[in-house]
């Protein structure tokens, strides 16, 4: 559900903010589940308001792409970032992974592997979260909405910045 209504913030409000605001439910739920995950509700509850962030993140990116690469080069453009997403969770749940095995708890009985010591866990949802505040300010600061001339081939305006088509430049070429 959230996927679809990211898809609709991407046409009614445009690619960028929809990013932004799927990030700023990503700092919520990681700050929810830093400060609070010490019941299986709030761990779900957090857990869906991250998952809306996610959600907002991959309606947003296609529109972001098509925007910012010349026409001939978006099927590239969107490979290359299906490869960096694929890479980006490789290597942030290896990152995590060390982040959670680099201290364990003390005084488990034999036989039981070793378990993260919770305080690895909290580390961690603050880390997403910190992430997620670097998105909000890559989306409003680093991506600046472009205007695009309008294409040569069909005489219509090319999608500005934030993945939307520029209202005046399509009255412009009509």
């Amino acid at each position: 559900m959230a996927a679809q209504l990211g898809g609709v913030l991407v046409r009614r409000i445009g690619a960028r903010l929809t990013l932004a605001a799927g990030a700023a439910f990503g700092v919520v739920g990681f700050a929810w589940l830093t400060l609070a995950h010490d019941t299986t509700a709030s761990v779900i509850l957090a857990g869906m308001v991250v998952g809306v962030a996610i959600s907002f993140g991959y309606a947003a990116m296609p529109a972001l792409i098509v925007a910012g690469v010349p026409h001939h080069q978006t099927g590239i453009a969107n490979g290359i970032n299906s490869i960096s997403r694929s890479t980006g969770s490789a290597i942030g749940s290896a990152v995590i992974t060390s982040l959670l095995a680099s201290k364990t708890l003390d005084n488990l009985p034999a036989g039981v592997p070793a378990l993260p010591a919770e305080s690895q866990y909290t580390l961690s949802f603050a880390l997403a979260g910190m992430a997620f505040v670097l998105v909000i300010g890559v989306a409003m600061v680093g991506l600046a909405v472009r205007r695009r001339s309008p294409s040569p081939v069909t005489g219509t305006p090319a999608p500005s910045g934030d993945g939307e088509t520029t209202p005046a430049r399509t009255a412009a070429t009509v």
